[in-house]
């Protein structure tokens, strides 16, 4: 029975029902800040208060950290009720539960599971003695050699190498050990993982399609979004003509299409079979667009319609493409050719499954999963196939009077059942918002939540309670928040619905009033500094040299704006029940990413901006010098014959040797290892073979002290522990102190201590020694599986926070900036050759190890999009979770093109008039940037000079949302060159000072010194290396071979970095296709007529090796190189092929001063390397080419294209002119994009 709310309580109505119903399960679905915390501990000081014992609630948290709050919490709760209790029985009742709630049930799902087993182990015939594996890399060292053992054996049957051909390149089997290993961590997230290998068949045994879980469930629903999607982009075409009868030929062809898409869709609705509704696809056919006259009045709305068009057009031919390209019984025939690899994969991952327990089970080791899995067998044993309660099960029944879990969203379906098997069928009380569930990555399953709140929402099976109140934040804030999300997020796009039981409601009205506080979209146009010149004279530290930077400025600006404009925040302090207001400090701002891929990069333009601030859990830890040096000793203490590690060492602070004593011991023993040149050195000195100089004798001290101590160290790692070494090595040393006494010293001290801190870590584990302690290390960096760096934060410091959404969960601050909303949604794990799904299982392509071809299937494709679908719902409730950490103020950061094309490309979208956007558009968004601006296009403050003003939907124009979206240009951020110079100098700061030191030598000594500027900084600054692809980008005359500097320095370089493994890029990119394309023409056979067969195969080697991915290759456009070998240049290579040199390496010195102006005539050279496509050499002349695939269209012309490309050409000829002593009489660009050779003047 629910209580009386008192007058004088603060709890909402729906927080007193959630404090105090019972009866039946409960499933509290609490907004972001809501109180839901504050709910829970008042809940069980409740039910302690009236007489529950502590020992019957179990509590369930996600985290250690949350269960340790928790239990604060109930402590202080229950000290303030037992002050106030009047009644003796009662007080001494809850003085005795104060006493035991150290040993409360209140912890992670894991941490009582551990508890289960230490308790009843004997039930499972399992050692009590175990140790369990919380280190990631411990667990995958551990699981690599279970499978090189079981994989060797494996090789032995023919199944398993067709599996391996399938599933591996022809060099490494990296592929085949990733999927053995998803395949077995997916199968351990259920209560039955044998069970669920089983199932993973079921796809493909099949007898009828139409009727199957893979298309009613995977691939129906795609394509009926896309198609529906097809329709609205046609009939934003049709709105296009405004009815124009001029335009009645594009208007029925419009309508026509429309028609036959709407006819399938129908067929789809109805159900019909897969060969009818193939059929009705094969009837839509895209006829020719009709031609307005270019000086017509109406062109201009045909080629807007004619855009809409062309977008329903590929919409529906890459849904044909990827579905209705063959009728039912081909799909059935290839779906069924997979069905031996997904048996072997089963039996593989069991025999995986099996060798790893036993190994565990030899090292008396277990993992989280493993406690879960053990104490489900406690409480239900298996039997016969089935589980049946155990007694033990039935002792926490009686047990437990209450079973709650906090963070409901993100448990899994292993945890759910162990819950099940607790609970007395309706004493489970569950708290938790889905639109939190972020932590799929660690396999929970938000679909629990939402099952129990559709269910329980018509009163099935339990009670629901909505918490909507937000208290956190202001109307600002949430009004935002609910205007994007009941746009963007429905059971569709994002797996539930944004109804009026998800909008936020704003609880706390003791903010004060104030302007300033409405939604600010900070957008960078990233064409500035691509294509424009500034008017100014800028700073060169200022200067934004990418999209990236450009953000960044645009952020510290910002902040800078806020700190000196004293915005207002609120202070803890009330009067008249507002919150009195104070100045914003750095310490209210924290800075939100999606990765910590740009954290260098924002440090460093903060820091020049002489803001402060704490990046948490930075992951550069063995990038710290520091760590380097010591990584580098212990490597040669366990193998001295490592050259570079050595070198390290005795370059480091450890031995002080500079690079002469470096070269001097090298060209004293040239053939040997650097090891053994050492070790002549010290006796060739000894001897008397080297010269007795002070020099040689200053190196043959410094090395005979390190011989010495690398000796000891070398016995002590045989003999002592690995913790003892390193301890031992920092006294000897006195490294610690040493490193103190450096720029960020106490940081580098605590990463020392930090790496102590590890090896005694490591030494728990079941690995030992210090050889395996470094290839821990070397594992955990392959792995991407960094460190942070050990943190010396107090938690007070006014520094502004940068943290990734997912560290900020659960957090909240008064100002927030979202930076990075442009980055593009991470779709990797579902564009692989295989997709994991916990539901379905497995979708793989087909794989043809005889052909050596790769097919994909409606598995995949059905998987592919199912998975891409929970991905983006991810990203939306992350999305969310970053919107709701602000409490007054947030900002969303992006960039743009430009304003016009930011607004241009929304106007198809404005006119929309449903409220919640189209899934098609939602779906195919590829950053949440995109869905941000989709939403607030459709709001009167959006009004611009780029739109026409829209009618939009009723619920849209009422919402109290504003905002403000503002445009940032390159110059708009710049600082003048002129304020920088408003710095004192030295001089001029002593000079307007009241005392006199012009007598002052010493001072003015001080002053020189400071003052001094080094006379060859030009030099200092300037690269002795060059690439040439890099000279594309130069500015000045080509003669001169003048290049642009890179920030104070002299070398010129691409905006981008390198990525050195094409194949491994997120997204196919133009720049993966041109190093593929440059690949086929350089190793492509001459000796016969090229044909488009022969290009194939040749593709198809490079993918069969592993070489290039399938990806890249089916963007390959063979045409194109085809068509090269037609023209004349090609047919003269194909004649003088023993004439031809393709792909040839190069270097050419070049005067520094050629290359930078900043510099003065001197001898000094920089040396260019480069790679020269290829040329044909004559007796008294060369012919010299270079492919280029860029696009040439619109405004890019072949002008444009020789312009960029003209000064890597001029250095391949001097280049080649130098080396071959012969002209180059003829420079060609082949343009394969438009299949013309330009000659380069």
């Amino acid at each position: 029975m629910i209580p009386v709310k008192p007058t004088n309580v603060t709890f909402t109505d729906s927080q007193w029902e959630a404090i105090y119903e019972t009866g039946s399960h409960i499933l509290v679905s609490a907004s972001a800040g809501s109180g839901k915390t504050t709910v829970l501990t008042k809940r069980i000081v409740e039910k302690l208060r009236r007489g529950t014992k502590i020992e019957e609630l179990l509590v369930v948290t996600y985290t250690e950290l949350a269960a340790k709050e928790m239990r604060e919490r109930i402590e202080k709760e229950l000290k303030n009720v037992i002050n106030i209790e009047t009644d003796v029985d009662t007080k001494r009742h809850l003085q005795m539960q104060l006493r035991l709630l150290p040993q409360a049930n209140i912890s992670t799902i894991h941490a009582f599971c551990l508890k289960v087993i230490r308790k009843h182990f004997a039930s499972v015939d399992m050692d009590p003695v175990f140790r369990l594996m919380t280190d990631e890399t411990e667990i995958l060292l551990l699981k690599e050699k279970v499978w090189h053992e079981l994989k060797e054996k494996l090789y032995d049957r023919q199944s398993f190498r067709q599996l391996a051909k399938a599933y591996s390149s022809d060099k490494y089997d990296d592929k085949l050990t990733d999927l053995i290993f998803s395949l077995y961590d997916f199968s351990r997230a259920n209560a039955n993982p044998d069970e669920w290998l089983k199932r993973l068949a079921s796809l493909y045994n099949m007898d009828n399609l139409t009727d199957s879980v893979l298309f009613q469930s995977l691939i129906k629903p795609y394509v009926i979004s896309m198609l529906e999607d097809a329709v609205f982009q046609l009939e934003q075409g049709i709105q296009c003509l405004n009815g124009d009868e001029r335009l009645d030929k594009v208007t029925c062809l419009l309508s026509d299409e429309k028609v036959l898409i709407e006819y399938v869709l129908n067929s789809l609705v109805e159900n019909k079979d897969y060969d009818s509704v193939y059929a009705a696809i094969k009837q839509i056919e895209f006829l020719r667009f009709p031609s307005i006259k270019k000086d017509s009045d109406v062109k201009e709305f045909s080629e807007q319609a004619k855009v809409y068009r062309d977008k329903a057009k590929k919409t529906v031919e890459n849904m044909i493409e990827a579905v209705f390209y063959c009728q039912e019984q081909v799909h059935l025939d290839l779906l069924h050719k997979i069905l031996p690899y997904i048996d072997e994969m089963i039996d593989v991952v069991t025999l995986f499954s099996k060798a790893y327990a036993q190994e565990k089970k030899e090292y008396n080791v277990l993992e989280f999963s493993d406690l879960e899995h053990i104490t489900l067998s406690i409480l239900a044993p298996m039997h016969n196939g089935n589980r049946h309660i155990s007694p033990v099960a039935l002792e926490y029944q009686e047990l437990f009077e209450e079973i709650m879990v906090d963070e409901y969203q993100d448990v899994n379906r292993l945890q759910e059942t162990i819950l099940s098997y607790l609970t007395n069928g309706k004493n489970m009380f569950m708290v938790g918002d889905v639109k939190q569930s972020i932590y799929s990555f660690r396999l929970a399953d938000p679909s629990l939540f939402l099952e129990k709140y559709l269910a329980f929402g018509n009163e099935q099976g339990g009670k629901r309670i909505i918490l909507a109140e937000n208290f956190r934040s202001r109307g600002e804030v949430l009004h935002a928040t609910n205007f994007i999300f009941q746009q963007i997020m429905d059971q569709q796009v994002g797996d539930m619905a944004y109804d009026d039981d998800a909008m936020l409601v704003q609880g706390s009205q003791a903010y004060a009033d104030g302007s300033g506080y409405e939604l600010s979209v900070l957008l960078y146009e990233k064409e500035t500094h691509q294509e424009q010149e500034l008017d100014m004279d800028v700073s060169e530290m200022f200067k934004i040299d990418t999209k990236t930077e450009g953000e960044i400025v645009m952020v510290a600006k910002e902040i800078e704006r806020l700190i000196q404009s004293t915005f207002l925040v609120q202070s803890t302090e009330k009067e008249n029940g507002k919150f009195k207001q104070r100045p914003i400090t750095y310490a209210d701002i924290v800075l939100l990413v999606p990765t910590k891929k740009n954290n260098v990069v924002i440090q460093e333009i903060f820091n020049r901006y002489h803001i402060p601030i704490q990046i948490d859990e930075a992951e550069t830890y063995f990038q710290r010098t520091e760590i380097m040096i010591m990584m580098s000793l212990l490597k040669i203490i366990d193998n001295p014959h490592q050259d570079i590690p050595l070198v390290s060492v005795l370059r480091s602070p450890l031995v002080a040797l500079d690079e002469n004593d470096l070269a001097a011991i090298r060209i004293n023993q040239r053939t040997s290892g650097y090891y053994e040149a050492v070790q002549s050195f010290v006796a060739d000195f000894e001897r008397g073979s080297l010269p007795q100089n002070a020099f040689h004798e200053a190196i043959y001290k410094k090395l005979v002290r390190f011989m010495e101590r690398l000796n000891t160290w070398r016995f002590m790692a045989t003999k002592e522990s690995l913790v003892s070494l390193i301890w031992h090595i920092y006294q000897e040393t006195h490294f610690l102190d040493y490193v103190l006494g450096l720029p960020s010293g106490r940081q580098r001290q605590a990463n020392l201590h930090a790496l102590y801190e590890r090896a005694r870590e490591y030494e728990q584990t079941a690995f030992k020694g210090l050889f395996q302690f470094v290839q821990f290390i070397e594992k955990m960096q392959e792995k991407d599986k960094d460190l942070s760096e050990a943190s010396l934060s107090t938690g007070n410091e006014n520094v502004v926070k940068l943290m990734t959404i997912h560290a900020s969960k659960g957090l909240e601050f008064p100002v927030v900036f979202v930076l990075d909303l442009n980055k593009s949604f991470n779709k990797r794990d579902s564009q692989s050759s295989y997709v994991f799904t916990e539901k379905y299982g497995i979708g793989t392509d087909y794989f043809d190890i005889e052909k050596k071809f790769q097919f994909p299937t409606l598995a995949r494709f059905g998987m592919s999009r199912y998975k891409e679908k929970k991905l983006l719902a991810e990203e939306m409730r992350k999305l969310y979770v970053a919107l709701t950490r602000a409490k007054e103020k947030l900002y969303l950061v992006g960039n743009c093109v430009n304003e016009k094309d930011y607004w241009e490309k929304l106007s198809g979208i404005a006119s929309y008039n449903e409220v919640v956007l189209p899934s098609g558009s939602r779906l195919s968004s590829q950053s949440a940037l995109s869905w941000i601006n989709m939403a607030l296009v459709r709001h009167r403050m959006a009004e611009n000079n780029y739109l026409p003003v829209y009618t939009y939907p009723t619920v849209l124009l009422q919402s109290p949302i504003r905002f403000t979206i503002q445009f940032f240009k390159e110059q708009d951020l710049m600082i003048n060159q002129s304020e920088v110079s408003d710095i004192k100098t030295v001089t001029e700061w002593v000079q307007e000072q009241v005392i006199d030191v012009s007598h002052s030598e010493d001072m003015q000594d001080i002053i020189q010194t400071i003052e001094h500027v080094y006379p060859y900084m030009a030099q200092v600054q300037t690269t002795t290396y060059q690439s040439v692809s890099e000279l594309k980008r130069m500015a000045e005359d080509p003669d001169l071979l003048e290049m642009q500097p890179l920030g104070q320095g002299n070398r010129y370089v691409s905006d981008d970095l390198m990525v050195p493994m094409f194949m491994k890029e997120d997204m196919v990119t133009n720049t993966m296709i041109g190093t593929a394309v440059h690949l086929v023409m350089q190793t492509i056979s001459l000796e016969q007529t090229v044909t488009m067969q022969m290009i194939d195969t040749h593709i198809n080697q490079f993918v069969s090796k592993g070489l290039m991915s399938q990806e890249v290759a089916e963007k390959i456009n063979r045409y194109n190189i085809l068509r090269f070998f037609s023209t004349d240049l090609g047919q003269l290579m194909l004649k003088q092929q023993r004439l031809l040199h393709r792909e040839v390496p190069f270097s050419l010195a070049v005067n520094a001063h050629l290359l930078f102006q900043s510099m003065e005539k001197t001898d000094e050279k920089v040396l260019i390397h480069g790679v020269v496509d290829g040329y044909i050499e004559y007796d008294d002349e060369i012919i010299l080419y270079d492919f280029k695939t860029d696009y040439i269209g619109q405004n890019i012309t072949v002008e444009t294209i020789m312009n960029r490309y003209r000064q890597q050409m001029n250095v391949y000829a001097t280049a080649l002119t130098s080396i071959l002593h012969k002209p180059v009489t003829k420079k060609y660009l082949c343009l394969l994009s438009i299949g013309e050779n330009v000659l380069v003047d």
